[in-house]
C-alpha cells in the first residue's frame, strides 16, 4: 500500500502521474516502502526475520569485530613485549570483522516456503526470457492478452525492453496503460494511469 501511495499521492483515479514525480516518491519513501514489504514477507512465511534487521545485526556484529581489532592493536602496541602480537591479533580481529561484513549480508534465511516462492519466480523469469512468440506452443499464441498480463512482470525482472523488442513483430495488443515515451505520433506526454 505505501507502494501504492507513493506512486499515486492522494491522486484521483483518472489522473496521471509523471515518471519523474513516481520516482521522487518512491525515492523518498523507500525506507518505510522496503521496510513494509520485509514485514510482509516475515508475516507471509517467507523469511525467518526482517532481511534488513538481520544484515544490520551482522554488519554491527563485523564492526564490534573490526573495531576491536584496532583497539586491540592499539593497545597491545603500546608494550614492547607484546608489538608484534597485538599487530597480528589486530589484524586478524579486523579481517574477522570484515568478512562478518560481508558474509552477513548473505545471511536473511528464507524460509522453506519463501525457498520454494523465490525458486517459482525465478523459474518464471526464465519463462519470460525464453519465451519465443511466433511458436504454437507459446502462450502468446493462444492469449494475445499474455503480453499485457505479463509485461510488468517482465519490467520488474529488468528484461522489458528484451521483452518488447520480441514482441514488437507480433500482433500482441499494446498494453491499455502503455503510452510509448513522445506519445503515439501526437507528442504525448510518456504517462498514462
Amino acid at each position: 500500500q505505501r507502494l501504492l501511495n507513493a506512486l499515486f499521492p492522494g491522486e484521483q483515479p483518472d489522473s496521471s502521474v509523471s515518471l519523474d514525480t513516481a520516482r521522487k516518491e518512491i525515492s523518498a519513501k523507500a525506507s518505510a516502502i522496503t521496510e513494509s514489504m520485509e514485514e510482509e514477507l516475515v508475516k507471509r512465511g517467507m523469511f525467518e526475520a526482517s532481511p534488513s534487521s538481520v544484515r544490520q545485526h551482522w554488519t554491527l556484529i563485523g564492526a564490534a569485530l573490526l573495531i576491536g581489532g584496532v583497539l586491540l592493536a592499539i593497545i597491545l602496541g603500546q608494550f614492547t613485549v607484546t608489538i608484534i602480537a597485538g599487530i597480528i591479533l589486530g589484524i586478524a580481529l579486523g579481517i574477522v570483522g570484515i568478512a562478518t561484513i560481508i558474509v552477513g549480508q548473505g545471511m536473511p534465511r528464507k524460509t522453506p516456503v519463501g525457498a520454494e516462492s523465490a525458486a517459482r519466480w525465478r523459474a518464471f523469469k526464465r519463462y519470460l526470457e525464453e519465451i519465443k512468440p511466433f511458436e504454437a506452443q507459446a502462450a502468446i499464441a493462444e492469449d494475445p492478452l499474455v503480453f499485457e498480463r505479463y509485461m510488468p512482470f517482465a519490467t520488474a525482472f529488468g528484461i522489458d525492453k528484451e521483452w518488447l523488442r520480441r514482441f514488437t513483430e507480433t500482433n500482441a495488443p499494446a498494453p491499455r496503460w502503455f503510452v510509448p515515451i513522445g506519445g503515439y505520433g501526437y507528442g504525448g506526454t510518456g504517462h498514462r494511469s
